[in-house]
C-alpha cells in the first residue's frame, strides 16, 4: 500500500499561551469546548461530516455569520479528519517555534485539568524547539495569520531542514519571464533590514536617484523618503514610498501620498505586492497629481535590469536567498 504524503500544519494555541503544557503533556490541542466530544465525526462521511459540523457551530455559535461558522467548522474538521499520523506540527511557544510529529487520533478531554482548558486533542511527540528568529521571513510572516489550523506546505522543504531532516530538493533553473514572477514572489523573504538598508538604496542609486537625507524606514518595512531623480523616465523632485507587504494597496494609501507632496514634487508609490483597481485610477485620477505606481513585478523587472550595478554584497545575498545568477537564471524547486 502506497504511504499517505506526510502534512504540514501550523497550529496556534491561544498565540502559544499554552503550548509548554503541550509540550509536557504530548498533545497538541484546539478549543471551541462548547462542541462537545467530536469523535462522531470519524463515523460520517467526508461530506456529511461537515455539513452536520457547520450546523452544529450555528447552534452553538449563534452569533457568528454564516461566514465564520463555515471557517470554524473547516478548521475543526481539519483537526480532527485531517490531520494524520505522521503528518508536522508547527506551534509557536513565546520566542520559539515547538515541531512535532502526529502520533494517533483525536480524543477529548472532558474537564482539562493540566493547565491547558483545550479539550479538542491529539498525541504529539514533540521533535524540537526552535528560536523564531532562525526561521524564514517567509515562514516567520506566515505564523502571525488569524486561524487556529493552517497548511504550511509551502514551507515543507524548510521545515524539513529545521528539523534536521536531509532534504534533496530537485532544482531546476529557469530563464526569461518565469525569473521575474519567481523573484517578485521572493522578495518578501529577504530580512527588512537587507531589504530596506541594502538592495532598495542601492537599487535607486543605481537607477539616478539622489536622497536629500536619510530615508525613513517603517514597521511594515518599506521606505519613505525625498530626492531628485536624473533619469528620462523621472525629472525633478520626488517623494518615494515603499511598502513591503503581501495584501495589496489601496486608494486610500495613494491619497496619503498625493496628500504628503510638496509644490512640483512627483509621487512614486512602489510596492512588493500590486495594487487595487481602485488604487490604480486613483493614482491616475483627471485633476489630481498623478502617482507613478510600480508593483512587485516592475520592482523584480528593475532589479533584473540594474543588477551590473549593484555591489557585489548584494548580489551574493540575491543569490543565497533566491538562487539568482549573473545571467539571470533562477533556482527553482521543481
Amino acid at each position: 500500500m502506497k504511504s499517505e504524503k506526510i502534512a504540514y500544519w501550523c497550529i496556534r494555541m491561544d498565540g502559544g499561551k499554552y503550548a509548554e503544557y503541550a509540550r509536557k503533556g504530548g498533545y497538541v490541542a484546539i478549543g471551541w469546548n462548547e462542541l462537545g466530544d467530536l469523535s462522531w465525526l470519524k463515523e460520517t462521511t467526508p461530506g456529511k461530516g461537515i455539513d452536520e459540523l457547520k450546523k452544529k457551530c450555528k447552534i452553538t455559535f449563534p452569533k457568528s455569520s454564516g461566514v465564520g461558522v463555515g471557517l470554524t467548522s473547516a478548521q475543526i474538521f481539519n483537526f480532527v479528519m485531517r490531520l494524520k499520523k505522521g503528518d508536522i506540527i508547527l506551534t509557536p511557544s513565546d520566542g520559539n517555534l515547538l515541531l512535532g510529529e502526529v502520533t494517533g487520533d483525536y480524543f477529548y478531554v472532558k474537564a482539562p485539568e493540566d493547565g491547558c482548558p483545550f479539550s479538542n486533542r491529539r498525541p504529539i511527540s514533540w521533535k524540537k524547539e526552535v528560536p523564531k528568529d532562525k526561521l524564514s521571513e517567509r515562514l516567520r510572516s506566515t505564523l502571525y495569520a488569524w486561524q487556529t489550523i493552517f497548511s504550511l506546505e509551502a514551507h515543507a522543504l524548510e521545515i524539513d531542514q529545521l528539523l534536521g531532516k536531509r532534504v534533496a530538493p530537485v532544482i531546476r533553473e529557469v530563464a526569461g519571464p518565469e525569473v521575474v514572477s519567481i523573484l517578485s514572489e521572493r522578495l518578501l523573504e529577504l530580512e527588512p533590514r537587507d531589504f530596506q538598508e541594502k538592495l532598495i538604496p542601492e537599487l535607486l542609486k543605481a537607477m539616478g536617484f539622489e536622497a536629500d537625507a536619510s530615508p525613513t524606514y517603517t514597521s511594515d518595512g518599506g521606505i519613505d523618503v525625498r530626492g531628485k531623480f536624473r533619469i528620462s523616465v523621472f525629472t525633478g523632485d520626488v517623494r518615494l514610498q515603499l511598502k513591503r507587504v503581501k495584501q495589496n494597496i489601496t486608494p486610500s494609501l495613494i491619497r496619503e501620498l498625493r496628500g504628503s507632496l510638496s509644490v512640483g514634487e512627483q509621487g512614486v508609490f512602489v510596492t512588493t505586492s500590486n495594487f487595487t483597481k481602485d488604487a490604480i485610477d486613483e493614482a491616475k485620477r483627471v485633476g489630481a497629481t498623478p502617482i507613478f505606481l510600480v508593483n512587485g513585478e516592475e520592482l523584480a523587472k528593475l532589479i533584473l535590469t540594474y543588477y551590473d550595478s549593484l555591489s557585489d554584497e548584494v548580489k551574493m545575498e540575491l543569490e543565497k536567498r533566491f538562487g539568482l545568477k549573473k545571467t539571470f537564471m533562477i533556482q527553482k524547486v521543481a
